[in-house]
């Protein structure tokens, strides 16, 4: 028993002695792989460094993307003017970086680091940019045009004049970024937050704003021809002289917007909620505000004409010289409004309520204020043509005015 126990022990022995001498060699050859890894990046930093100022570099991708791929940081690195199209720089510190002027087509930047960096003028044709942190970002004049930025951070970023055409920004983040004369034709910005930031004269043709958040943006002359911004947030924005041509902007919310000289010609405005704008000289001729809020809006000199306003309310709104030929007021709501030589003919005011609304110098010739509610004889004739507007029978006899023909009757 005690001789086959003593050669049990002798027999696995040499097994563990072996183990330790395999021990004994992997600890150097670990640390031997460390230093080689260190060498490399080393080498690859001194390589990077070495390509400075040059467009094109030998080497210097890879370089930068096994530097990347240690979590190396780059801050303040200098890449003007570099080529790194296609490069894999998912992750990348570069923040402060200088890539003024460089080529970064198609280029993978997803969840990088590029707060406060230079890319004035760089080409982002095509770049995944998803998660990616550019607050403080200078892109002045940069390419962006297909890029993708769902869920970026741009906030504060500087985008002047860059262009950004069918760019996604699904949720991205560009509170108080700076946007004048940009061009984001058909650009999806879906759910963006973009309170604060400033579009002044850029270009927004189709594209896609919905339930956006643009609380106190400014819009001062940009184009949003066609343009969705259904449930949109324009809260206090300034869209003075803004191009909003058949542009969907159903349930928004512009209280207290900036629309003065806006042309919203054919827009969807059904349900918006308007209560304060200033809509001075705006144009919404042909435009749709089914169900609208104009509470104390102000749309003096505005053109209205043809528009839709079914069930709209305008409390006490304002609507002095406004012209409302042919408009669709039926069952609107105009309590307190001040209509003092607006242009109503042949508009229909059909179950409109005209409480005290002020009427003076009105042109009402064709209108028609069948079933109208709070309408006074003196009311009417303050206006002008009010004799050649149509009225319910009883409300004729007050008047003084025959009955209505049958064809008449039939027609209203």
């Amino acid at each position: 028993m005690a001789e086959d126990l003593i050669k049990t022990s002798i027999k696995h022995q040499p097994i563990k002695k072996l183990g330790t001498i395999g021990i004994i060699l992997i600890i150097p050859l670990i640390g031997t792989r460390i230093i080689l890894r260190e060498l490399q990046l080393y080498n690859d930093n001194q390589l990077v460094q070495n390509c400075e100022g040059q467009q094109i570099c030998a080497g210097r991708i890879q370089a930068i993307e096994n530097l990347v791929k240690a979590s190396y940081r780059l801050e303040q690195i200098n890449l003007e003017k570099a080529k790194l199209n296609d490069a894999n720089l998912k992750g990348a510190k570069l923040n402060g970086a200088n890539l003024n002027d460089a080529h970064l087509n198609g280029a993978h930047l997803n969840d990088a680091n590029l707060n406060g960096a230079h890319l004035s003028d760089t080409n982002l044709n095509n770049a995944e940019l998803i998660g990616a942190s550019l607050n403080k970002v200078n892109l002045k004049g940069a390419n962006l045009n297909n890029a993708e930025l769902n869920n970026a951070e741009l906030n504060n970023a500087e985008l002047n004049n860059a262009e950004l055409i069918g760019a996604s920004l699904n949720s991205a983040h560009l509170n108080s970024a700076n946007l004048i004369g940009a061009n984001l034709n058909d650009a999806n910005l879906e759910d963006a937050k973009l309170i604060g930031a400033n579009f002044n004269n850029a270009r927004l043709k189709g594209a896609n704003l919905n339930s956006t958040d643009l609380y106190a943006a400014n819009f001062i002359g940009a184009n949003l021809n066609n343009a969705k911004l259904n449930n949109a947030r324009l809260i206090g924005a300034n869209l003075n002289g803004a191009n909003l041509i058949g542009a969907k902007l159903i349930n928004s919310e512009f209280n207290g917007a900036n629309l003065i000289g806006a042309k919203l010609i054919n827009a969807n405005l059904n349900g918006a909620n308007l209560i304060g704008a200033k809509l001075i000289n705006s144009e919404f001729n042909g435009a749709n505000l089914i169900d609208a809020k104009l509470i104390g809006a102000n749309l003096n000199n505005a053109k209205l004409i043809n528009a839709n306003f079914i069930d709209s309310n305008f409390n006490e709104a304002k609507l002095i010289n406004a012209n409302l030929r042919s408009a669709n007021l039926n069952g609107a709501n105009l309590n307190n409004a001040d209509l003092i030589g607006a242009d109503l003919q042949s508009a229909n005011l059909r179950s409109a309520n005209l409480n005290n609304a002020d009427l003076i110098g009105a042109n009402l010739k064709s209108s028609n204020f069948h079933s109208a509610k709070g309408l006074t004889p003196e009311q009417v004739k303050k206006a002008k043509n009010w004799e050649l507007a149509y009225y319910d029978p009883e409300f004729r006899s007050q008047l003084g005015l025959p009955p209505e023909s049958t064809e008449v009757k039939r027609s209203n």
